[in-house]
């Protein structure tokens, strides 16, 4: 992750980037697509797995792999109280990258940045924040960017090594072409027990953790770990950022 070269076959493979913009993309990184292929083989040889920990003894599981048997990258939650439960975020089929064959978006823009800007430095794993916000970049689906948002990604670029004079058109052109289409977040209608309608007045009403309007989410439909308790969720709200208690 320290060269540009891996970085330019990262993106090009999570995000929505034709084959013929792939050597225009890999130019702005210093590289050329030979260069980029072949940084990626080699990571591919045994597959990519980055831990990216968080807040609470969360922690974000980039799980990458280019056999021809098995091929994709997943994006999971997990946390050692879970037991077996794994919450997804996306799911990026890096052969095949149609939309409809893809799982996601499975973060807003608020979450993102405060998930690459708040490592837990007491776990093992991927803790300098532009890598972290470059890795889950491809996660990315919101209609709500702010107006710095290119500007982010630029420093983020520059630091893993892009030529400063490219970075700028590179960030606004990855924005551009994430695999999603910008989805809006919200929180939760209304007061809910896990999974049934609950008393309005009840003090163990669930609130916290973003909803995606987006279809292809794994958040349209259902929790983003099912199967974790009301106070799990919550802890969990807190170490993405959104928790917002009422």
């Amino acid at each position: 992750m320290a060269r540009p070269q891996w970085w330019a076959a990262y993106l090009t493979r999570h995000c929505a980037v034709a084959d013929t913009e792939r050597e225009l993309v890999a130019g702005w990184f210093g590289t050329d697509v030979a260069e980029a292929d072949a940084a990626w083989e080699t990571a591919m040889l045994e597959g990519l797995e980055a831990r990216l920990p968080f807040g609470g003894g969360h922690t974000v599981l980039l799980y990458s792999c280019d056999l021809p048997t098995d091929w994709g990258t997943e994006y999971l939650v997990l946390h050692p109280g879970w037991g077996r439960v794994r919450g997804r975020l996306a799911a990026v089929d890096t052969r095949f990258p149609e939309p409809e064959r893809q799982q996601g978006p499975g973060l807003s823009w608020r979450e993102l940045v405060h998930l690459a800007d708040t490592p837990d430095h007491t776990a093992p794993g991927v803790h300098d924040p532009s890598v972290r916000l470059l890795l889950l970049l491809p996660t990315l689906g919101d209609a709500r960017l702010p107006p710095d948002a290119a500007e982010v990604v630029r420093a983020a670029l520059v630091a893993v090594g892009t030529p400063p004079q490219n970075a700028a058109r590179l960030a606004a052109f990855v924005l551009r072409h994430l695999l999603w289409a910008p989805a809006r977040w919200s929180a939760p209608q209304g007061r809910r027990r896990w999974g049934r309608p609950w008393a309005a007045g009840s003090k163990r009403a669930f609130a916290g953790i973003l909803h995606c309007d987006a279809p292809g989410s794994p958040r349209f439909a259902r929790q983003l770990a099912h199967g974790i308790t009301p106070a799990q969720s919550r802890q969990l709200a807190r170490a993405l950022g959104t928790w917002q208690p009422r």
